[in-house]
């Protein structure tokens, strides 16, 4: 872990072809999530807005996932963290209730999630 970023061990510069997730041919970067039961529905609300952020301002879409072998799992961590990029499998982004249920806190893990830049407005260059 380095502050807010969790360091994937296994991941180089060899093998980091995959390490972002992918455009569709519509121009849209769809990333399949999971939200943790054990936020409230106030909370999960406040996850979902902070999403919707991405949709308005990028061409990032949170979809709910289905049967996709990659997808960002939001829990209720200690701390509030996330990998860089696309990890593979199931990639853990931790929001604990206490701390990080907050809309720039929220969006700051899953830019990380999504290896962008730490301003939305990077994205508009995608």
């Amino acid at each position: 872990m380095e502050g807010d970023i969790a360091v994937q061990r296994r991941r180089n510069a060899l093998s980091c072809f995959f390490c972002k997730w992918k455009k569709s041919v519509n121009g849209l970067v769809e990333v399949p999530v999971t939200v943790s039961p054990d936020f409230s529905l106030y909370e999960r609300m406040k996850i979902e807005k902070a999403m919707l952020t991405f949709t308005k301002e990028t061409c990032i879409r949170f979809v709910p996932r289905s049967t996709e072998v990659d997808y960002l799992s939001i829990e209720n961590g200690r701390g509030c963290w996330s990998y860089i990029g696309r990890a593979g499998g199931r990639q853990l982004v931790s929001l604990n209730r206490d701390e990080c249920i907050y809309n720039g806190l929220i969006q700051h893990e899953l830019n990380h999630a999504h290896d962008l830049a730490y301003s939305l407005h990077s994205a508009h260059t995608y």
